[in-house]
């Protein structure tokens, strides 16, 4: 879910800032710029909304009161989450090839919902609540900077390889 007052996106990175920390992390094809959202996504069918929160009650348990009151109150924007949680799903399926890059991206589509959460609790917690929140916050900020880190190194990996591979089979047929 995206809370506009939390995000800024710009290009293809987005840029979040809690207590002073900004993090930057990589848009990924569920979070759209908002002039794109309604177009990239994919329609709402009852069918992808199943699969959305079938991969919310696994990953992402406490987001699933949260749409079910989104339902209640605002069915156009409920649908419009279930929609981009279901465009989520499918760009992660279509990472389960890579398991070191999958499990990143996940943790990273976990992290930024907990933080986006976080955020609207943030907006209506008593004083003494918003300390807590927003340390919880900073930490989530910290975990997606570490993430963002190691998904740079898994792609930077991935592109050494096939050059790696290159080079030493070419060695290896001239020494033949």
């Amino acid at each position: 879910m995206k809370w506009n007052a939390l995000l800024s996106t710009a290009a293809s990175l987005a840029l979040v800032t809690v207590l002073g920390l900004t993090v930057r992390f990589p848009v990924h094809a569920a979070a759209a710029t908002p002039e794109t959202d309604a177009r990239s996504l994919p329609r709402f069918t009852e069918e992808r909304e199943a699969a959305a929160l079938c991969f919310v009650k696994k990953h992402l348990p406490e987001l699933a009161p949260l749409l079910e009151q989104l339902k209640k109150n605002n069915n156009g924007q409920y649908q419009h989450e279930i929609r981009e949680i279901f465009q989520a799903t499918e760009w992660l399926a279509d990472l389960q090839d890579d398991s070191k890059r999958y499990e990143l991206e996940l943790k990273i589509w976990k992290a930024e919902n907990k933080a986006h959460m976080l955020a609207a609790r943030l907006t209506t917690a008593a004083e003494d609540e918003k300390k807590k929140l927003e340390l919880e916050l900073q930490a989530l900020a910290k975990d997606l900077v570490e993430l963002d880190v190691a998904i740079l190194e898994v792609k930077s990996e991935q592109r050494r390889e096939p050059r790696e591979n290159y080079y030493s089979n070419s060695t290896a047929s001239v020494a033949a």
